[in-house]
């Protein structure tokens, strides 16, 4: 029988409920829990987003270190004088009450929040997770419009004053909310003692997570303000422009970009509304390669589908960093590159005789397949048609790709796989100094030493 109430949870219970959710999270996409404790896909709210970040970070540890970690993390709320708060926390975030409003019963509380959960499925003793899970997140986001309020931002810059000014009214809204539930003496109180007890017991993640929160939704409502206001033709271009500039890391160097422009990228990457031809979804594509984050995995896998083979330029970036990522799913899609021809003539230039060349997509293709390794083993008849190729580049991306699928197949299975070697072999008779080295090298990787000791480095036959 379900209990009723809602006591404060015990240490292991919470621990055991984190990591039965934990192993449910899916790092290759973007998921939060929602408010009833079921999972759903691409988050559109602060509260969404605050979720799937507290998760990533969490998930991001060392498995056995990732219990202890979550404990730290939720334990400030699970004291006896912080739980009756925590309730009424997460009884308005179902409710959303508009203040000022009349206190319900402990009882009341807990039988709605038990409602709330009992719809989904879960059983009473993930309750107290999902319940402290929902308002860290809500208290994350109150920090981080607190953020947001006290940001400096230019007389000049309409569109960031008015988010600021959007974002007074918010911070306001959930401190007076915060008021009525707990009393205005303990609203300060009870904000600032929990943050400051979070940001001790783990720094790493609660101090990153309220910034990125603050100057990515920044960033997400200044976007579709250009969008919306690109909705007219005469200011398009300039609105396109704009984006562009505002994904564009500081300075122009890779290593500035920020996380927080991970989810508006992905999201821009996948918005069928902006014409291709701006160049913000190769804009977009090139931060993702540069953060190469997980959760990315679903949607550069669906790009990879989505987008025709002449937008070269913008699939070399999908396949660059689903190689980084080494994702086995993504290999048959970024094989298929290999199946079709060298160039191809684009819709827009058909009429025109125009080609377009797809050897640095098949180039990306043959390095990412290299990097994931392993379960590239199955597409080698593919891969080994290229041994035959005429690009002396494209041969020497295939060298070093054969030597990682060799190693990663002897270190699994004890042995190399005879196509593999007679491929490596077929390169060695390439009169190309760079081609040959690779072989050679390849070779080595696989540990065939009586071989490549054979081999004279600089042969007439290879490099005249």
């Amino acid at each position: 029988m379900r209990s009723t109430a809602l006591p404060p949870p015990a240490r292991q219970n919470l621990i055991n409920a984190g990591k039965f959710l934990l192993a449910e999270f899916d790092p290759n996409r973007f998921s939060f829990l929602d408010s009833n404790g079921e999972w759903k896909e691409n988050p559109k709210t602060a509260r969404e987003r605050i979720i799937d970040e507290l998760l990533y970070q969490v998930w991001r540890q060392a498995k056995d270190k990732r219990p202890s970690l979550l404990f730290k993390i939720l334990s400030p709320f699970t004291r006896e004088k912080s739980w009756p708060a925590v309730k009424k926390i997460k009884w308005a975030i179902l409710t959303e009450p508009v203040p000022p409003f009349p206190l319900p019963a402990e009882s009341e509380v807990d039988r709605t929040i038990l409602q709330s959960y009992s719809a989904a499925g879960r059983p009473q003793e993930f309750y107290p997770f999902l319940i402290i899970l929902d308002v860290l997140a809500w208290l994350i986001h109150h920090e981080s419009l607190r953020i947001a309020t006290e940001s400096s931002v230019s007389d000049w810059d309409t569109a960031s004053r008015a988010i600021k000014k959007d974002s007074i009214i918010q911070l306001q809204a959930l401190s007076n909310l915060l008021e009525c539930l707990t009393g205005s003496k303990d609203a300060a109180e009870f904000t600032s003692s929990t943050l400051d007890e979070l940001m001790k017991a783990s720094p790493e993640i609660i101090e990153l997570i309220p910034k990125l929160i603050c100057d990515e939704d920044l960033l997400t409502k200044t976007i579709q303000l250009l969008l919306q206001k690109g909705k007219d033709i005469k200011k398009r271009d300039e609105c396109y422009s704009l984006i562009i500039e505002k994904i564009h890391p500081s300075m122009g160097v890779a290593t500035l970009t920020p996380p927080s422009f991970l989810y508006p990228c992905a999201r821009l990457l996948m918005d069928t509304t902006i014409e291709i031809t701006s160049g913000i979804q190769y804009q977009a594509s090139v931060i993702l390669s540069i953060l190469q984050d997980s959760r990315c995995i679903e949607t550069l896998k669906t790009a990879l589908d989505i987008f025709p083979l002449h937008l070269s330029k913008i699939r070399e970036n999908l396949i660059y960093t689903l190689g980084s990522l080494k994702e086995r799913s993504a290999v048959a899609a970024i094989t298929r590159i290999l199946e079709a021809p060298d160039e191809m003539k684009t819709p827009q230039a058909f009429h025109k005789g125009k080609c377009c060349l797809l050897l640095e997509q098949k180039e990306e293709a043959l390095w990412a397949l290299g990097k994931i390794g392993f379960e590239s083993l199955d597409h080698l008849p593919i891969l080994s048609r290229y041994a035959d190729h005429q690009s002396e580049k494209l041969k020497t991306y295939l060298a070093w790709t054969l030597g990682e699928i060799g190693k990663a197949q002897k270190a699994k299975l004890g042995g190399v796989s005879a196509e593999i070697i007679i491929a490596l072999l077929r390169l060695l008779k390439t009169k190309s100094k760079q081609v040959f080295e690779e072989t050679v090298s390849a070779l080595r990787k696989i540990d065939i030493p009586e071989f490549t000791h054979s081999l004279y480095l600089y042969h007439v036959g290879a490099v005249s």
